[in-house]
């Protein structure tokens, strides 16, 4: 009997939880050869670097899950409240670690003076707004291999703060109701990045310091994922298949839209068709923080001891030590949000619950 996604949606059973940590995981690795000034190796054969999976990995998830979410609850308040709990608090840690923790290891200046500094104050503020980000703050790892940056990292999360939004305005308009407007806006959307992909000018066009080739391209990831869910009961699982996307994805991944569609198979694939691993959460989820921590630590590594060292001892290190800060800042801050949401939605169902028993 032929399995679809929507066989193992409805048993609960995935391997979602294991693919953001591995995703996560590609971009520390990544990050390790770039931040050194160094070239990933292997990267000439698969094409990109292994951060080129998982970045859009998890916009692939993010898709598919997100369109679940607002499928299963169409409350627009609910909605934002969801996603802003569960990625702002995340984010203003991650903010707040890098200028005022991070920031006072790797600088020359007397902490007082960095404090005093207005560039601390505007990164704190500016990220705070997600729209546009800003990387740096004055003498804080100028000396590095890769200079200045703090938490390069973060590039994506107004790409995903936008996704949301237009789930939000797909959900309202009914869009998701009528499934292949989702199908022509996705094919609409890969249509103009090829056009685009023919103006020379297209692979510099920044809009808010994020390069508009890489919104596209993850808003695609994210659309795909959403349509997969669309179409869940008409997508096999397939070990077959499975194996004939992953040869795609490693030797043939410089075709832009067979890429898209077999990455984002495989990804599903991995999820649904592979048994599941374990529950790699049952302790709490430290994916997000893996993420959004990683750059910052990793930077602060190399200034103070790991210039010298190789890629993958900065790998190793940075890893276990952005493992520390995920946990607690699971446990102190990203947890109790999320926790915060649950009794917050259970006091609404309560209070709906008892406005229904009031006899007219």
């Amino acid at each position: 009997m032929s399995r679809y996604f929507s066989y193992g949606d409805i048993n609960r059973k995935n391997n979602f939880d294991i693919l953001r940590y591995l995703f996560a995981l590609t971009v520390i690795y990544s990050h390790s050869w770039v931040l050194l000034g160094q070239d990933e190796p292997g990267q000439s054969i698969l094409l990109r670097p292994l951060s080129g999976y998982g970045v859009p990995g998890f916009f692939v998830i993010s898709g598919y899950l997100v369109t679940k979410s607002w499928i299963s609850d169409s409350s627009v308040v609910r909605f934002l409240l969801k996603r802003f709990l569960r990625i702002y608090p995340g984010l203003l840690a991650a903010i707040l670690f890098s200028a005022l923790v991070i920031g006072p290891l790797a600088t020359g200046l007397p902490i007082g003076e960095y404090l005093r500094n207005p560039s601390v104050w505007v990164y704190i503020k500016q990220n705070m707004l997600v729209y546009p980000l800003h990387y740096s703050i004055a003498d804080v790892f100028h000396g590095n291999p890769y200079p200045n940056a703090i938490n390069g990292s973060l590039w994506s999360l107004p790409i995903e703060f936008t996704a949301y939004i237009a789930v939000l305005l797909l959900g309202v308009t009914g869009a998701f109701r009528e499934r292949r407007v989702v199908i022509l806006l996705l094919l609409g959307l890969f249509s103009f990045e090829t056009w685009c992909q023919t103006r020379t000018e297209y692979s510099s066009l920044v809009v808010g310091y994020m390069l508009i080739a890489q919104v596209i391209q993850l808003m695609i990831f994210f659309l795909i994922g959403s349509t997969i869910y669309l179409y869940r009961e008409k997508v096999p699982v397939s070990i077959p298949l499975l194996m004939l996307s992953l040869a795609i994805c490693l030797f043939a991944s410089d075709i832009r839209l067979i890429f898209y569609f077999s990455f984002s198979y495989l990804v599903y694939n991995l999820a649904y068709a592979m048994p599941v691993v374990f529950n790699i959460n049952k302790f709490g989820d430290f994916s997000y923080g893996l993420y959004v921590y990683a750059f910052p630590v990793q930077q602060l590594l190399i200034s103070l001891l790991f210039r010298s060292y190789h890629p993958l001892w900065l790998c190793l290190i940075s890893t276990v030590a952005t493992a520390i800060v995920s946990v607690v800042s699971w446990h102190f801050i990203e947890g109790p949000c999320l926790r915060l949401r649950k009794k917050l939605f259970n006091v609404q169902a309560v209070r709906s619950a008892n406005r229904e028993a009031v006899p007219a």
